[in-house]
């Protein structure tokens, strides 16, 4: 995920929050890179979701990726969960895990 789809992706989150699902899964288990925009995208969802009471939760399996939203401070502002079962076992309140 990167500046060539972060629009996308952002928009079909949106159209996902807005559709009045309580939660929204972002599943990102085959993402692999992400940039800054990417980042952007996401957190303008996740803003997004919150002022709608939705809940944006990304599931992401590569380490890369997550040491890429640590290190630009994100890790613990997303509610990240390993795998979509576990995004989806969560229920409907979230505890914001750390990513493993």
């Amino acid at each position: 995920m990167d500046k060539a789809n972060a629009g996308y992706v952002r928009a079909e989150l949106l159209t996902a929050i807005e559709s009045g699902a309580v939660v929204v899964i972002a599943d990102m288990t085959g993402t692999t890179f992400t940039d800054t925009m990417a980042i952007r995208a996401l957190a303008l969802a996740h803003q997004h979701a919150a002022a709608n009471g939705n809940e944006l939760r990304l599931a992401i399996s590569s380490r890369l990726v997550l040491r890429v939203l640590s290190a630009m401070g994100f890790d613990g502002y997303f509610s990240i969960y390993p795998t979509v079962a576990d995004a989806q076992a969560a229920g409907t309140v979230s505890s914001k895990p750390k990513a493993r």
